[in-house]
């Protein structure tokens, strides 16, 4: 019986001999190789496409454009932080932010919408920080009606405070960091306190730090009962506690660390106790604890108005304390304004943040306005700078603001781009471009081998 194998041989041995060209077996090659070429082309694509979208915000630190402001100072222009770039809800940023935070002098600092910290370099670059031991607390973002910082940036702009004061909803200690920004140092400072911290002022030296905050209601357990302050010396490193009479409006520290006190009938002066009292009569906003910054001779103090589009300044070397409130006077004036001083240029000048009250965040951007303390001068109030709405809790080192250049021309910052744009910008593109490159290849193989199927 003739096996199978054996019929297979046979019909083999009997069939006519197949020759293929050289050209074909070559063709064959060819095409195999254009098919794995083009198989590892898409793949190719594909991983640069996904590394494109997981690949972090080069520089998200140091967000800047390529050439820095053309001269060192404060900017012009302050510019929010796209909202992409904030978590959600936490005073963070979901950029790649480096660790490190010796950044240099800063002459801008301020939170994105009462969230994450930002410092602008006296370079004109945004630095987005992540600094250690903040935490998300809601009550760490002010109302918009509170005047003063729980962040400040020094007068010299090489050190930055913030305050660790959660208040009753927190575990954590009450405290005060002190970012060292030339070596990234930190000094955290314990307060012998369980007040909520939510105003801090520098000195004009950059040497004292005044804090301010309401103190817990020991009476029902619950909320906020009067106001407490305090100083820190941040070079000897010691804090007190500030005796806080009733009816306090407004409260300043000088650069031996004197702390002035304002209230409603008289004005007190406190360097560890009570060095003077002057009897007066001042017209501060009722139930408001405003902020104030005093001029580097101690001459005079600046203070906050919520409302009445309003400079408002107290003369303290006058044998009478006399009160002065010039109108904000600009070329582009509105009609009433929250005034809050950043600092002092000289004991005749302040620099101050005026925000006005307007429908739409055009109408809101604040204005950075150098105005004098008499409302006799000469010189009339000027707007220096432009403030995006949404940028909150700003300080300014104020050591780089002089009468003759406040500000120099500011470079809108070169921002990472979002997931979603870098997947339209590089995804688009190189997706139509490989469907060209397979569809090129593709077709290209097809007519060779039809060519050598026609010979």
């Amino acid at each position: 019986m003739t096996s199978f194998r054996d019929e297979l041989d046979r019909i083999a041995d009997s069939a006519p001999e197949v020759r293929v060209e050289a050209d074909t077996w070559e063709g064959g090659r060819r095409a195999h190789r254009r098919s794995r070429l083009s198989g590892m082309a898409a793949v190719g694509c594909l991983v640069v496409f996904l590394a494109v979208l997981a690949l972090p915000a080069k520089d998200a630190l140091q967000v800047g454009p390529t050439a820095a402001q053309p001269m060192v100072g404060v900017p012009n222009y302050v510019w929010k932080v796209p909202e992409r770039l904030q978590t959600s809800g936490e005073p963070a940023w979901n950029a790649a932010v480096s660790p490190a935070l010796a950044i240099g002098r800063a002459s801008v600092a301020f939170t994105n919408n009462y969230g994450a910290p930002v410092l602008i370099g006296d370079d004109g670059r945004y630095h987005l920080l992540n600094l250690p031991m903040l935490t998300g607390d809601g009550a760490m973002r002010q109302s918009v009606w509170e005047a003063g910082n729980w962040f400040a940036l020094a007068p010299n702009g090489l050190r930055l405070a913030y305050a660790l004061s959660l208040g009753q909803a927190s575990d954590q200690a009450t405290s005060i960091v002190i970012l060292n920004l030339e070596d990234g140092s930190l000094e955290q400072m314990p307060i012998p306190t369980d007040n909520a911290i939510r105003s801090l002022t520098w000195s004009p030296n950059s040497r004292w730090l005044l804090w301010q905050g309401p103190e817990p209601n020991r009476t029902t357990g619950s909320g906020w009962s009067g106001a407490g302050a305090g100083r820190i010396d941040t070079v000897g490193l010691t804090a007190d506690q500030v005796p806080i009479s009733g009816g306090l409006r407004s409260i300043a520290i000088d650069s031996s660390g004197v702390v002035t006190m304002v209230n409603s009938k008289s004005l007190v002066t406190w360097d560890g106790r009570v060095t003077q009292e002057r009897r007066g009569a001042f017209d501060f906003t009722d139930g408001q604890l405003l902020g104030a910054v005093q001029s580097p001779g101690s001459a005079r103090l600046a203070a906050s108005q919520p409302f009445g589009n309003t400079f408002h300044t107290l003369e303290l070397s006058e044998p009478m304390i006399e009160e002065r409130s010039p109108a904000v006077a600009t070329s582009d004036s509105v009609t009433d304004a929250r005034t809050v001083p950043l600092g002092w240029l000289d004991d005749d000048f302040a620099l101050w943040l005026v925000t006005p009250y307007g429908d739409s965040s055009q109408q809101r951007r604040a204005k950075l306005v150098v105005a004098p303390a008499d409302t006799l001068a000469d010189t009339a109030p000027r707007v220096v700078g432009r403030v995006d709405y949404g940028v909150t809790q700003l300080s300014v080192a104020v050591d780089l603001v002089t009468l003759d250049r406040p500000t120099v021309p500011a470079i809108e910052p070169d921002w990472p781009w979002s997931s979603q744009r870098k997947g339209v910008v590089f995804g688009i593109p190189g997706v139509v471009g490989l469907v060209v490159l397979v569809w090129w290849w593709g077709e290209h193989g097809r007519r060779r081998r039809l060519a050598l199927i026609a010979r």
